[in-house]
């Protein structure tokens, strides 16, 4: 088509609509979001799931904060991306704890495997006493390390936030933004704990994520619980790690070669190691309003 016919196209059809969106939204860039809405509906493009009460500029299709607004829209259900993913370190006695079946020493592998979903209905009991009305177990994962007397289980559940997630100034224009919450203490990395406090811990955890967000709630009106990271190391895979680093470089360079041979063949499990490091992280979900 010639250069006349889109030049036509623009000052009927978009200057118009453009300036009348304008005019309803109170600022070009809300405009230009639904502009860009209203044409990805006519050439079939995937909507954004959005509010109609809820004017949020800086959301736009193909955008890297797509899915955690769409999280944030499914807020009161199982959305996508809504989890928490926990790591512990257990010996066979923890994993037994509570559960008067005889284990065979043959088969302890066996038996920590199908362990596994219980133990994750164990922790989302904790995650409903704390933060969220519903609890779904995801996935679970669990592997002896190191030849030792030692599991790590991995679990990613979904929830459903308990709190509310509080006011939106809907006559102002929105700005959707997500922060990242650490959950130790003093806002720590990490926190060297004893193994068997890993659950006590990942109780203050769940409540700090809810203490966080009720802070952001007091300043800014509204936040959202968007997920949740709960890690665990052994200090002896740990400072193995850091002995390797150090071993490794010369002249201010790191031999990557040589970090992969020591780091690697030290697993960090091979005895029971009584301490660990534990971190905890939240990313929290805000709608911010925006001058006019």
């Amino acid at each position: 088509m010639s250069k006349m016919f889109y030049t036509f196209i623009f000052i009927f059809f978009v200057c118009p609509i453009m300036l009348s969106l304008v005019v309803i939204f109170g600022s070009f860039a809300a405009a230009s979001a639904s502009m860009a809405g209203m044409f990805g509906f006519l050439f079939g493009e995937p909507a954004i799931a959005n509010r109609p009460d809820w004017n949020v500029i800086n959301v736009t299709r193909g955008g890297s904060n797509v899915s955690g607004y769409e999280k944030l829209l499914g807020r009161d259900n199982f959305a996508d991306g809504r989890i928490i993913r926990v790591s512990s370190i257990m010996s066979l006695d923890d994993i037994q704890r509570g559960d008067t079946t005889a284990v065979n020493p043959g088969h302890a592998s066996e038996y920590a495997l199908t362990s596994a979903p219980r133990l994750a209905l164990q922790e989302c009991a904790l995650v409903l006493a704390s933060l969220a009305s519903k609890c779904v177990i995801k996935s679970t994962e669990i592997a002896r390390v190191g030849g030792g007397n030692l599991y790590v289980l991995d679990m990613v559940l979904g929830f459903v936030e308990k709190d509310d997630f509080g006011t939106v100034k809907t006559e102002q224009p929105l700005s959707f933004i997500e922060i990242n919450a650490l959950l130790n203490t003093n806002g720590a990395e990490s926190t060297r704990i004893d193994r068997a406090g890993q659950v006590d811990m990942r109780k203050k955890f769940y409540t700090a994520a809810v203490a966080s967000c009720k802070r952001q709630r007091a300043v800014n009106g509204n936040c959202a619980l968007q997920s949740l990271s709960i890690a665990v190391e052994s200090e002896r895979r740990a400072a193995a790690g850091n002995a390797a680093v150090s071993r490794c470089t010369a002249n201010r360079t790191l031999d990557a070669g040589c970090l992969q041979r020591s780091y690697g063949s030290t697993s960090g499990y091979e005895t029971n190691g009584y301490m660990v490091n534990i971190s905890g992280r939240a990313t929290l979900g805000l709608l911010q309003a925006q001058a006019k």
